[in-house]
Parts: structure tokens; C-alpha cells; sequence
């Protein structure tokens, strides 16, 4: 449910990077929803090293007041209860990889360990500074 994604991120800001918070300034509604994906910038996250952003993404659940497990295989669900009036709707799975493919060309350097991914828009476009 966007409105309640809405009401509790007006309150309160996920990204921690100062160029993300101008960047997101610039960006057009929904800002909510290019929050969350540059707060998947922000933390370094290549394939069996997600403990950094696992925590991340709890954090925000706790902040939202979300319910959340993460399982003996490091999957981690997020539960946001129905929007009242809706209980007995059925509801909806999001899923996702928290993980990136860390690959980029033989002439550029990044470490996809330690590295935030720094993004700029052009045009309508948000895109890493980098060329990957």
C-alpha cells in the first residue's frame, strides 16, 4: 500500500549518503519509491555478502514497524499487515534478490566490497557516475 509507504517515509529519511538525499530532491513523485531504490545504492552487496544490507532492510522494517524473520538461509520477508478494511483481501508477495552482479569493464576500478554506487540523473534516467 503506497499510502502508508508515503506517510511513513515523509517522517522519516532511509538514505544516509548526502548526494543521494540531493539527488532524491530533483527526482519527480513518487520520491518514496526512488528512496528505497537509492538506499539499495548506499550498501555494497555482491552475492554472499549481504549481512550489511540485511540489516539495512531490517532497520527500515523496524523503523515502519514491520514485522520481519530472516531464515536459516539468510532470506529475509518483510510483513506489513493489510490496510484496514482490506483484511481479507488476498495478499501480495513481493520478491526480489538482494544481491548485485559484480562485474564491470577491465579499464574501470571499483570494489563492489566497499564501493557505494554513485548515481546521477540525466534526463529521465537515473544512472551510476560510473561506467561500468
Amino acid at each position: 500500500n503506497m499510502q502508508f509507504l508515503q506517510k511513513s517515509v515523509v517522517k522519516m529519511s532511509f538514505i544516509t549518503r548526502p548526494q543521494n538525499l540531493e539527488l532524491l530532491e530533483t527526482l519527480p513523485e513518487p520520491r518514496d519509491l526512488f528512496e528505497f531504490f537509492l538506499l539499495c545504492t548506499e550498501v555494497p552487496r555482491p552475492s554472499s555478502h549481504l549481512e550489511e544490507f540485511t540489516t539495512k532492510l531490517q532497520q527500515v522494517g523496524d523503523q515502519l514497524g514491520l514485522a520481519h524473520v530472516t531464515d536459516d538461509a539468510k532470506n529475509l520477508v518483510i510483513k506489513k499487515p493489510a490496510t484496514e478494511g482490506y483484511e481479507n483481501v488476498p495478499g501480495i508477495v513481493l520478491q526480489a534478490h538482494m544481491d548485485m552482479v559484480t562485474s564491470c569493464n577491465s579499464d574501470t576500478q571499483f570494489d563492489f566490497f566497499t564501493q557505494p554506487i554513485d548515481c546521477e540523473l540525466r534526463g529521465v534516467c537515473i544512472l551510476s557516475m560510473e561506467d561500468f
